[in-house]
């Protein structure tokens, strides 16, 4: 069902407004302290999630611990659906580094950045390694190295799985996570609704927003697979093939009666 008109352009301007609002509430809060900055971008996340008609779900458990997830992209609203629930560190390209606004939030949330040539990102993936097995909390990777369609898996890149530590010091566990568009309007998501909802590179911000607001309510399926341990994995392109057979299979649970809905982080 396709909203009105005036709720659609209401819906915008509230969605508009607060990343205006987050961005500065963010700022400030960084400005006491490092840990509030974080807390708070988690909360303006979850509240941007809202604004823009997302309903969250989850199944399984996330791991916090040193350690990666690995979940494909549909959008990037994946970015606050996740961040805004789970402590974790994105993996990203430089050139998110450089956006207006968002670029100085990701930096503070830690963020690491990698560049698309392949002799830089060998090397930062190397470096990525060891602050993987050091860190507090789980790094993410969207491993498929852009935004898909909503619909499939894309093969995943294997050079990303460069910054899994293999036999180097204690085993860390690697995450499978999916998401999945699984209803509009409280309807189970066509093969249209779900490439509607995903947000690609070539996509302008503001003509998405509308497409959206004008849609309706989706509901988004983030499923938290069992952890893989590094100790059982022979090689990196072994774990890619794992980690990919498992998420390819996520969306088939999605309908059974076990679901429970995300809690507040």
């Amino acid at each position: 069902m396709i909203r009105s008109m005036p709720f659609a352009a209401l819906r915008l301007a509230a969605l508009l407004l607060g990343l205006v609002a987050g961005y500065l509430v963010v700022f400030t809060a960084f400005l006491l302290s490092c840990a509030q900055g974080q807390a708070t971008t988690r909360f303006v996340y979850r509240s941007l999630c809202r604004l823009a008609g997302l309903r969250l779900h989850y199944r399984g458990q996330p791991f916090d611990k040193a350690g990666l997830f690995v979940a494909n992209h549909v959008s990037y609203f994946d970015i606050l659906i996740l961040g805004g629930f789970v402590r974790t560190a994105f993996i990203s390209k430089t050139e998110v580094g450089r956006w207006p606004l968002i670029g100085s939030v990701a930096k503070k949330m830690n963020t690491f950045f990698v560049s698309r040539t392949q002799r830089a990102l060998l090397k930062e993936l190397k470096a990525l390694r060891q602050r993987i097995v050091t860190a507090e909390h789980p790094f993410l990777l969207f491993a498929e190295g852009t935004s898909g369609d909503g619909v499939s898996l894309y093969a995943f890149k294997r050079a990303l799985f460069q910054a899994v530590p293999l036999g180097e010091g204690a085993p860390v566990h690697v995450q499978p996570v999916s998401l999945h568009v699984s209803r509009l309007n409280g309807l189970k998501a066509t093969t249209l609704a779900k490439k509607l909802y995903s947000w690609r590179g070539d996509v302008a911000l503001v003509p998405h927003l509308w497409s959206l607001c004008r849609l309706g309510t989706f509901d988004i399926e983030i499923l938290f697979h069992t952890p893989i341990s590094t100790r059982t994995t022979y090689n990196r392109s072994e774990l890619a093939q794992r980690l990919w057979h498992v998420m390819s299979q996520g969306e088939a649970t999605l309908y059974q009666p076990d679901h429970k809905t995300a809690p507040a982080a």
